[in-house]
């Protein structure tokens, strides 16, 4: 459960042109989220991994599944480890992102880059993970490699351009539809009409299978870089029934570094998304992110502090659909987590998000193109 105070635009949530994942409308007191989450052992190596959630704003079902996967893990007969999942699931992306249905641990509202991971990217398909463990060599070092292929996200790239970056912790799920503000080159009488005034992330369109890659070098139990390429292989010039494919690809670096004082998160991506008419791209925007993480945690309270800096720069030149961003947030967050009994664990916490950003579009809409966005919110869960 929440209860916040916000000063913001009106959220994209509710299809407006705010970061934040609540507004100045929204009842104070909300349902963050409830999550379940289920593993069944098939065989000894085998195992089903089901995850579904409930929002409590009004968008979409009430409940809808966020994952349904089968993982499986031969034991290792040599210092050769695999890991092999098929369905629909996270990509292997966040170091942020670590908890229970895909939370963090660390604050409430997700990084920009990973916020963003989780509204429009889902792996439909699967990947295949292989690493060598440095142990059994007597090596501080593991290597591996990662390799996924996937159908059904071709529309993503859609809300990065049209609403931009955001910083919350509202995860699409599987067969939702994500609103669009009312800008007026989408709906009937736009200049994009075909399109929605809705987006749907995880649709098939062109028939296409994108795909991930990337390495993985971990020293002992403290440092863990991640370097991978992700291109979903969009057919740009393809819409079908209200939705665009759309060509999006970025390059991501992560790095975590685990300290006797505490933890170090970082991550940066940067890539390009494009959009075509019949003769030449009607969308076509560079963008990037990155942030900055500083964790400490003792005993049973943890202090986080994120900064975060993002852009996107709108190369089409089409007039009328102006779609450059660039911003930065800052965000604090404390928790206080009780000891676990019979009946699970609670945490309580708070966090405070500033977010300033200048967005063009907003004019369109007759709002400033600059604006600085805040909320402070007290959480109350119940884990079992």
């Amino acid at each position: 459960m929440r209860l916040f105070a916000v000063d913001g635009e009106r959220s994209w949530v509710d299809g407006g042109l705010g970061k934040l994942r609540f507004d100045d409308d929204d009842d104070p007191l909300r349902l963050g989220a409830a999550t379940v989450a289920y593993r069944a052992r098939l065989a000894p190596t085998l195992a089903l991994r089901v995850s579904a959630s409930a929002y409590g704003d009004g968008v979409g079902s009430l409940a809808d599944l966020d994952e349904a996967y089968l993982e499986l893990r031969p034991v290792p007969r040599s210092a050769w480890k695999l890991l092999a999942r098929a369905g629909a699931f996270h990509a292997p992306l966040s170091l942020e992102n670590t908890g229970v249905g895909w939370t963090s641990p660390y604050t409430l509202s997700y990084s920009s880059v990973n916020g963003w991971f989780g509204e429009e990217l889902r792996t439909l398909g699967a990947d295949l993970q292989v690493t060598r463990a440095g142990a059994a060599g007597g090596s501080p070092h593991d290597v591996g490699v990662l390799l996924g292929v996937y159908r059904a996200n071709d529309p993503a790239g859609a809300l990065l351009t049209w609403r931009g970056w955001a910083v919350g912790d509202r995860p699409t799920r599987l067969f939702e539809r994500l609103p669009l503000a009312p800008l007026p080159a989408l709906g009937p009488d736009g200049f994009f009409f075909p399109q929605e005034q809705w987006e749907e992330p995880f649709h098939e369109i062109d028939g296409r299978y994108g795909w991930y890659a990337g390495a993985q070098w971990d020293y002992l139990d403290r440092s863990r870089v991640r370097l991978q390429r992700y291109d979903n292989r969009g057919n740009p010039a393809v819409v079908r029934n209200g939705q665009w494919a759309w060509r999006t690809r970025f390059d991501h670096l992560g790095w975590h570094l685990r300290l006797p004082a505490g933890e170090v998160i970082a991550q940066a991506v940067r890539g390009d998304t494009e959009m075509d008419g019949f003769t030449r791209p009607l969308v076509f925007a560079d963008y990037g992110a990155a942030f900055l993480l500083l964790s400490h945690a003792r005993q049973r309270q943890r202090v986080s502090v994120r900064y975060d800096d993002f852009w996107v720069d709108d190369r089409d030149g089409i007039a009328g659909d102006p779609n450059d961003e660039d911003g930065h947030a800052w965000t604090a967050a404390w928790f206080l987590e009780g000891s676990t009994t019979a009946r699970g664990n609670w945490r309580v916490g708070a966090e405070a998000v500033r977010v300033s950003s200048r967005r063009p579009a907003r004019e369109l809409l007759g709002r400033p193109a600059r604006r600085t966005e805040r909320s402070l919110q007290l959480v109350g869960e119940w884990r079992f």
